[in-house]
């Protein structure tokens, strides 16, 4: 970071496939238990956050020292301010099911539509910590809001399914 030199390096996606990835690193920092390394994704072009425990194997340079400027409007307090905002999920949990998520939980003004299912709602920072904790308990946990979060969910299970049928 410090030398301005560009790194290249493998990362497991969202999709728990393994990608090569080089980016031009701005800075790193810690949320919620998870270190994070910003910057200048050079294929994508745009600045991303990559979750130090999904990089694989080594970091190697890549060109020489001085190769790149941050950009003058990265804003590290910014990106982190905006992963810190506390969003409301809406969730059905199936009877019984999804202890760590109904431990967390509140009942929801609205009553559950379907037997065997309470509706419930509860309180995240992190989002991708909550989308796979929601993943992690399969067909036992279903999300209806925010949109964003459930439309999330549902591209990564449409590719597991492509994936792995």
């Amino acid at each position: 970071i410090t030398s301005r030199q560009k790194i290249t390096f493998k990362y497991f996606s969202e999709e728990l496939t393994e990608q090569d990835r080089k980016i031009a690193p701005y800075a790193v920092t810690s949320r919620y238990g998870h270190w994070y390394l910003y910057g200048l994704d050079l294929e994508k072009l745009g600045v991303r956050s990559f979750r130090l425990d999904r990089i694989s194997g080594d970091i190697a340079p890549e060109g020489k020292p001085g190769s790149f400027e941050v950009e003058k409007d990265f804003d590290l307090a910014s990106l982190s301010k905006s992963a810190d905002e506390v969003r409301k999920a809406v969730v059905y949990l199936r009877d019984g099911r999804a202890l760590a998520l109904r431990s967390r939980s509140k009942p929801s003004s609205t009553q559950s539509a379907i037997a065997g299912w309470d509706l419930v709602e509860l309180n995240f920072r992190d989002q991708e910590r909550f989308i796979e904790e929601v993943l992690w308990y399969a067909d036992d946990a279903i999300v209806l809001e925010p949109g964003d979060v459930r439309a999330e969910i549902i591209k990564r299970l449409e590719l597991g399914v492509k994936r792995y049928g």
